[in-house]
């Protein structure tokens, strides 16, 4: 979480019930930041629609850091929990405008926080739900764009799942992307259980499998969520083994 940001300046209009704000939060930088402010922009953010004046769930972002004209380096935003339950899982979907030969073309992707992967993680408290009145980073990883100039930068508010399995938002792609990472880890998790029951119920049979680079080509994979969610698990499963030793590792491979 991010503090003593400087609230710059906010523009907002009511948009077809959705509030859509341009907020300038401008941090602390550095001298030499501060001549090239040319490579700072605002960011676009579509938030949910109000409930009695208040913003449910909302975005709130630094201006966006581009190294070049071409390069987005960083876009710094935080989620806020502004309900009463506890935020299990959201999606945000986010676009940067790229200027290719004087025509404008959107690059759309999303962005989800995942609290509630799979229930082995839920049980271990591997993984915090957002509480009321809560932040939660929630950052794009850098991206470049080989001759082209970055116009705009927009995120949108898609889905949010609370711990109640209530929701809020629009809809558009969140949830779908959600059960396919739950699904990747739950399938790894039962490939995993089916070789440790092939070597033995022998830990050591298995461990090295927790190591390796690519996901086994059997689990038959389409879509990337599923992969992600898959080497999310195998990197937790790992963590609980390299902590906490072979014994705790097969509580996990017997439940």
């Amino acid at each position: 979480m991010r503090s003593k940001l400087m609230l710059g300046i906010v523009v907002a209009a009511l948009v077809g019930g959705s509030t859509i704000v341009v907020a300038m939060l401008i941090p602390r930088i550095s001298q030499n930041a501060s001549q090239n402010l040319s490579l700072q922009l605002p960011v676009l953010i579509k938030q949910l629609a109000p409930e009695n004046g208040v913003i449910p769930v909302e975005l709130r972002c630094h201006n966006a850091q581009l190294t070049a004209p071409d390069t987005l380096e960083s876009v710094p935003c935080v989620v806020k929990n502004n309900t009463s339950k506890n935020i299990r899982a959201l999606s945000t979907e986010f676009t940067v405008v790229v200027e290719n030969n004087g025509k404008e073309s959107p690059d759309t992707g999303f962005l989800t926080l995942e609290t509630f992967l799979h229930p082995d993680l839920d049980k271990a408290h591997m993984h915090k739900a957002i509480p009321p009145g809560q932040e939660r980073l929630l950052e794009p990883s850098p991206a470049s764009y080989e001759g082209g100039v970055i116009k705009r930068v927009e995120l949108k508010m898609d889905y949010v799942e609370f711990d109640d399995n209530s929701t809020l938002g629009p809809d558009e792609n969140g949830s779908k992307l959600i059960a396919l990472s739950r699904d990747g880890a739950a399938k790894y998790k039962e490939w995993l259980v089916k070789k440790y029951i092939e070597g033995g119920k022998s830990v050591s049979a298995i461990a090295s499998l927790l190591n390796a680079k690519d996901l086994p080509t059997e689990l038959g994979f389409k879509h990337i969520n599923q992969s992600i969610g898959a080497k999310q698990y195998r990197s937790h499963l790992r963590d609980i083994y390299n902590s906490n030793g072979a014994a705790e590792l097969e509580k996990y491979l017997n439940r």
